[in-house]
This record gives C-alpha cells, structure tokens and sequence, in this order.
C-alpha cells in the first residue's frame, strides 16, 4: 500500500512539506514535520523513509487551480497503478483541490478504484487544534482505520 501525504509548504524554497528542518538544514523540533512524526508514532527521518510526500505550493503563494491540477494529477496515477493507496490530506486548502468535503479525522473512499483519502488538519503550529491530545488520538484513529498505522 502506498501514502502519501499532501501538503501545503509555502516557503521561498517551495520544498517537501513537513520535512523537520529550518532553513539552514538542522533538524527543527517543534515544527510541522516533528508533529505529524508524533502523530505517526516515529521520527522524522523515519517518516521520510517509509512516506511519499507532495507539495501542492510553490513560493510564496497558494495557487488553487495549480493545486487542483496537481491533485488530479496524483489522484489519476495512482489509481492507474492499481495498488491501494492513501492520500492523507494536510489542511482545509488541500482537501478542497482534491474535492473531499468532509470533515476533519475522517476517512473517505473513492467509488472506483483502490483510493482512501484521509483529511486532517495542518500539522503548523499555527493549528491550534493539535494543542488538544484529543486530535492526535483523533488523527491517530483515523489512520488506522486506513491501514496508515
């Protein structure tokens, strides 16, 4: 089964999402890579490892119709490799590129084909909702019951 997790990292660089290092390289505890790590029970480096990551920002801006291109994009290959595979949606703006309207720590199935989606919110620390333990065993549930965990 393949995961991946879809992002929004508007930074300069436009890099990976998520990826537990400040802008000079070291890694940055407290930071969006080391939650979701938290939420997934492992490290950064590991999470790296074992997930596919996806940006759906470049730059400083936030470009729906580039988002909603790249969703599509990566929704269409990976229903075409025809193993299952969950996309773990990271943030309102990326659940509405990929069209999923449900709320969040909920799983949800494509009608055809082997896809789940599962919609949480932005690991940021701008997310006030992870300052309650509650959403991480909310997350935590949510991806296992997707197979993520």
């Amino acid at each position: 089964m393949r995961v991946v997790f879809v992002g929004e990292a508007v930074s300069e660089a436009g890099g990976l999402p998520f990826d537990g290092k400040n802008r000079a390289g070291s890694e940055r505890r407290g930071g969006s890579g080391w939650r979701l790590a938290k939420i997934l029970y492992t490290t950064p480096d590991k999470m790296r490892a074992r997930y596919s990551f996806m940006n759906l920002s470049r730059g400083m801006e936030w470009d729906r119709h580039r988002a909603t291109t790249k969703a599509s994009l990566l929704r269409g290959s990976l229903m075409a490799c025809g193993e299952r595979a969950v996309i773990v949606l990271l943030g309102r703006r990326v659940a509405e590129a990929f069209g999923y309207r449900r709320e969040f720590f909920t799983l949800g199935e494509e009608p055809i084909g082997r896809l789940a989606y599962v919609s949480l919110p932005h690991p940021s620390g701008r997310s006030r909702v992870w300052n309650d333990e509650a959403s991480v065993l909310l997350a935590q549930r949510a991806l296992r019951e997707a197979g993520v965990l």
